[in-house]
C-alpha cells in the first residue's frame, strides 16, 4: 500500500518537552494527526479508533496530535491525548509553522467563525526514517488501521 518513501521535510513542530519532532520520531513508524484539544467530534472518535487500532501490538507506531489551535499549550494537549492512550503524543508549534506543514501535506483545516476549528481526520504516515510515505483515509475503522499496521508497517 506504500510503495514510494518521500523525504517528509522539515517537520518544525515539538513535543511537550520541546524535543523536534525528527528528532522524537527518528526509528519509529508514525501516525500524525492534526487536531485541537476542544474538539467536539473528529478528534477524540480518530483517537479513539487509533488506541483501539493499536491496543497489544508489539512495537506499534506513535500516533501524534498535532494542534491546529493556537489556543491548545504543549501541557494542555499533552494530557488531552494521553487520556486516550498514555504512548500518544502530542506536538504542537507556531501558527506559521503548522500552516506550513497542513499545506505541504494537504491537510485542511479552518477556524468554523463560532471558537471551532474544521479539520480533515486524515492521518500522515511517516516511517522510522522520517519519509512520508502516505496516508490512511477516512472513515478511520480500528480493524481496518490494525490490519494496514500489521501488514504494512510493522517487521516481520
Amino acid at each position: 500500500q506504500f510503495d514510494r518513501a518521500q523525504d517528509a521535510g522539515d517537520i518544525p513542530v515539538r513535543d511537550v518537552n520541546g524535543m523536534p519532532a525528527r528528532e522524537r520520531l527518528y526509528g519509529h513508524w508514525s501516525i500524525l494527526f492534526f487536531g485541537f484539544s476542544r474538539c467536539p467530534d473528529v478528534c477524540p472518535t480518530t483517537l479513539s479508533v487509533l488506541n483501539l487500532a493499536l491496543a497489544g501490538l508489539v512495537d506499534a507506531p506513535t500516533v501524534v496530535m498535532i494542534s491546529v489551535d493556537p489556543g491548545d499549550t504543549p501541557a494542555g494537549l499533552d494530557q488531552y491525548v494521553r487520556g486516550f492512550n498514555p504512548d500518544f503524543v502530542a506536538m504542537t508549534g507556531t501558527p506559521s509553522e503548522i500552516e506550513g506543514l497542513t499545506e505541504r501535506w494537504g491537510i485542511a483545516y479552518m477556524d468554523d467563525q463560532q471558537g471551532g476549528i474544521e479539520h480533515s481526520a486524515l492521518l500522515v504516515v511517516l516511517d522510522p526514517q522520517n519519509r512520508h510515505l502516505g496516508y490512511l483515509r477516512p472513515p478511520h475503522h480500528p480493524e481496518n488501521i490494525r490490519e494496514v499496521v500489521v501488514s504494512a508497517l510493522l517487521p516481520r
